[in-house]
Order: structure tokens, then sequence, then C-alpha cells
């Protein structure tokens, strides 16, 4: 009688598994959405508003068209969409006027929309965080 060896099995496959680098389809497709995210946000902001949407109303749909397509086409990865989409809507709506305070006849500039919250940080500030303090 032959004595049978027990073969050693399939190979057995990591517990991670190497993650594979993106394909060149991948990182092109990622690429033109993140051109075409950009473009659609100029775009937005370029075209003419609607009668009774003010201008912040405006920069909110273009940076909603910019995270709309960075999402469908993965061009960014979630956490740098957040931080990105944060930081568009910080500086954009900084330099749109406020809708509730026109520009009165005679002003050099509008009063912008972070105008208004630097006034009341510079209001909050506490002699006692300065530095020089007696």
């Amino acid at each position: 009688m032959a004595a049978t060896v027990p073969s050693a099995g399939p190979a057995k496959s990591p517990a991670f598994p190497m993650s594979t680098p993106a394909s060149s389809q991948s990182a092109a497709i990622k690429s033109a959405g993140l051109l075409a995210a950009v473009a659609a946000l100029i775009v937005v902001l370029w075209l003419p508003a609607p009668a009774g949407l003010p201008q912040a109303g405006q920069v909110m749909l273009a940076i909603l068209a910019f995270a709309v397509i960075v999402w469908m086409t993965d061009a960014l990865d979630y956490s740098v969409s957040a931080v990105t989409i944060a930081a568009l809507t910080t500086f954009l709506l900084a330099f749109a006027p406020d809708a509730a305070k026109p520009v009165a006849a005679g002003a050099v500039a509008p009063d912008m929309g972070s105008g208004a919250a630097l006034r009341v940080c510079e209001k909050i500030r506490n002699s006692a965080f300065s530095p020089n303090r007696p």
C-alpha cells in the first residue's frame, strides 16, 4: 500500500490584499471629473443671476454643481472634497455682497458678506487675551 501525502491545498490569499494602483483610465476619469467640476463652478458663477436670486445664492449653486460632479466622478476623496467645499464656501461667500444691505448711494464699496462677521469678532475681542495687557 502506498502512503498518500496530503496536498497543501489551494494557495491562501493574504488577509488584507494589497491594493493595486489605479488604472490609467480611472485616473483619466478622475482628472476629467475635477476639470469638469472646476469648469462648472466657473460657468455657474459667470452666468447672469436669475431675478430674485442674490449673488450668495448663485455662489452656493456653483458650489453645489462642483460638489455633485466631484462626488459622481470620485475625483477627490470624500475628506478632501469636504475641506475643498468648506473652503470654497468660506472664500466665495466672503466676497458676495450682503443681500440684506444693498449698496448705498455714493458708497465706495459694497458691504461684503464677511464684513459683519469681522465687526462682530472685533467687538468680541477681549483685552484678557492680549499679550500686552497690564
